[in-house]
């Protein structure tokens, strides 16, 4: 891959890291992120646009040797992107992800979680057999699990409807987790969508559930600064309800340790009740019968 970066950019890389997503190199003491485009280039074309007008300079695109962004590399579409900031490890904080929630977009659309989670979880159901003769943990989770997405994707579908099926977009992440939590991750544009305000904060507070950090203080954190309204919690309870983590998981085991798979599950229901209970001291939200079984 050196040489074929030397060949289509014109550089002399070093210090290359190979990632699943991207290979990361320096040429000139500036830092670059080879991406791999997956078909999202033009989308991480539109964020960094809208992220510069609103004075988010974190990184350029970078063309090739025939003034492409696309590069064909072993039958594999990339793009560069060269770091514009200090390369450093720091974590994103809440101010952060409120420049995202905060920022005001042209853009609006339906609610696109409950189509993506039905499709998991029925792929889950589907591929059950073939997953349980695979691994021990699964063995021992999966049902549970199945039975957790259910439950967000009724309760997702009770709250969305008192809204309206049109909503207002943000900058938000596909996956908010531990790569995307670091600054410089966090703002690459491959790795933002448009979606709904809550999205990140929600993904933020189960992260904070899954390492133990005091997410009750965070929750009402976001409450109170973003001012949160009565049908925004019940949609981040939803989020956080869907076990992500989990279908991160069976997708990619190295994603988090078995051990924590078995012990989240253990105190999870304790975990939403206390959810609901912060929530709905601020509010009073309508609750499906089944929520109080």
């Amino acid at each position: 891959m050196k040489e074929k970066i030397q060949y289509y950019y014109n550089m002399m890389p070093i210090n290359l890291i190979y990632r699943a997503e991207y290979i990361e190199f320096t040429s000139n003491n500036d830092h670059y992120y080879l991406m791999l485009e997956n078909g999202k280039f033009q989308q991480a074309m539109l964020i960094d646009k809208i992220m510069k007008l609103n004075k988010i300079d974190i990184y350029d695109f970078i063309v090739n040797k025939n003034f492409q962004y696309i590069t064909l590399i072993n039958n594999k579409g990339y793009v560069l992107l060269k770091l514009l900031v200090e390369k450093t490890e720091k974590e994103i904080d809440l101010n952060d992800l409120l420049l995202f929630a905060n920022l005001t977009l042209n853009f609006t659309s339906e609610l696109r979680w409950i189509d993506k989670w039905i499709k998991k979880t029925d792929a889950l159901e589907s591929n059950r057999s073939e997953l349980l003769s695979k691994n021990e943990t699964l063995e021992k989770t999966l049902d549970y699990y199945l039975g957790i997405s259910e439950n967000a994707i009724m309760y997702v579908k009770y709250h969305s409807s008192n809204i309206g099926k049109i909503y207002q977009l943000h900058l938000q992440h596909e996956r908010l987790n531990t790569k995307t939590r670091k600054y410089i991750m966090f703002y690459n544009p491959f790795y933002i969508i448009f979606d709904i305000r809550v999205r990140d904060i929600s993904e933020l507070i189960k992260q904070y559930i899954l390492e133990g950090k005091n997410y009750k203080k965070l929750l009402k954190e976001i409450i109170e600064i973003m001012k949160i309204n009565s049908n925004e919690i019940g949609l981040i309870v939803s989020r956080i309800m869907f076990p992500t983590y989990y279908f991160d998981f069976i997708e990619d085991e190295n994603s988090f340790a078995n051990k924590k798979i078995i012990t989240f599950s253990s105190y999870y229901l304790d975990t939403m009740n206390e959810i609901i209970k912060l929530a709905s001291s601020y509010y009073e939200i309508p609750m499906p019968d089944y929520l109080h079984q």
